[in-house]
């Protein structure tokens, strides 16, 4: 499902913050990575930032690849994309984070 093209986001976070809450729940980075970029596109920042501060607490270490598959999504949306480089840096701090020209982009 390609949850940025769905008009539905904000019910798929709604849904997500009510299964959160079951015992059953396992914290997954990759449903928090497709819903913060689902968010971010759909331009409800606040949400993905909210998604976001909570995958950090999530009990389960933080895995590079997720972070770097968010950071790529979220190109467009420099203020949260610069927050999660932030968090990156301070959990990763051996690894670096390649930032590729913003015209390839097209965001100038």
């Amino acid at each position: 499902m390609n949850y940025n093209q769905n008009p539905s986001t904000q019910l798929l976070a709604q849904m997500f913050w009510v299964i959160q809450k079951q015992d059953w729940y396992q914290p997954d980075v990759y449903l928090y990575k497709d819903l913060i970029i689902a968010l971010s596109k759909s331009k409800k920042m606040d949400e993905a930032m909210k998604l976001w501060e909570n995958m950090k607490q999530s009990p389960d270490p933080p895995d590079e690849l997720p972070f770097r598959i968010l950071l790529k999504g979220l190109l467009p949306h420099p203020l949260l994309r610069n927050k999660v480089k932030q968090d990156f840096e301070e959990i990763f701090p051996d690894q670096s984070i390649y930032d590729p020209p913003e015209e390839i982009f097209g965001l100038r």
